[in-house]
């Protein structure tokens, strides 16, 4: 009848509250978790020792965990999207289009704790705080001199390009161009291991290189999964399988 309510269907596969929240203090756990387990709390140096601060030494790994957590998010749910959703064969889906959101999300993330992790590196090597860097010409003097800061800089530059670049995406050939891009940056900083200091290590280094995008992968993979599961997504057994 033509007056006759309507009733509306909900639309699937739209973030529920619940989801995010779990997967919120799953992260927040882990960081405590990972941060008590190996002991990288701040203790007071002693006999006048420099001592970068209790901000530096325990920011460092928390920013670093966040840097490799985004970067496994950023290629998981790119790989979603390319690779993992069955409508996907010929363009892009709806659901495409909404994993690409999340991992450009997960790629400003990942550059943003990159950057703040370089600079909490240069003031943990030269043992200052970081109300001490603001002095005239410290950043930009020491800052790419130091291996472990530039590597996660570049890493840095290439995560906001694919961020740019898989928001704004409109097909499955960009997407997975960008997604390559995005596994590079997320092994550039494997290359300043113990093994990138000595010679005729070129065997470590391309191993490490390849564990840290296998992991990305495969981490990253299984987080966009369970969030589809999660979500109950269409044609979910597909995706799964």
């Amino acid at each position: 009848a033509p007056n006759a309510p309507q009733t509306r269907v909900p639309e699937r596969g739209r973030p529920p509250v619940i989801a995010r929240t779990v997967w919120g203090l799953a992260g927040l756990t882990a960081l405590v978790v990972t941060a008590a387990a190996a002991g990288i709390w701040w203790s007071p140096a002693r006999d006048g020792l420099p001592d970068a601060g209790w901000l530096v030494v325990n920011g460092l790994p928390v920013l670093r965990l966040v840097t490799l957590l985004a970067g496994g998010t950023m290629v998981g749910f790119a790989l979603s999207a390319v690779a993992l959703d069955p409508g996907a064969r010929t363009k892009l889906t709806r659901a495409g289009r909404r994993d690409l959101g999340v991992a450009a999300t997960a790629a400003f993330i990942m550059a943003g704790a990159g950057v703040l992790f370089a600079v909490f590196t240069l003031a943990d090597v030269l043992g200052i705080g970081l109300g001490d860097l603001t002095q005239p010409g410290l950043l930009s003097t020491y800052l790419w001199d130091v291996e472990v800061s530039r590597a996660h800089l570049i890493a840095a530059v290439l995560a906001v390009a694919v961020g740019v670049g898989l928001a704004v995406a409109r097909s499955l050939g960009a997407a997975a161009m960008w997604l390559a891009v995005g596994l590079v940056a997320v092994g550039i900083p494997s290359l300043t291991g113990h093994a990138a200091g000595l010679g005729g290590h070129s065997l470590a280094l391309i191993s490490g290189f390849v564990h840290s995008i296998s992991a990305a992968v495969w981490g990253g993979g299984v987080v966009a999964v369970t969030t589809h599961v999660l979500l109950r997504s269409s044609q979910l057994g597909e995706r799964v399988r």
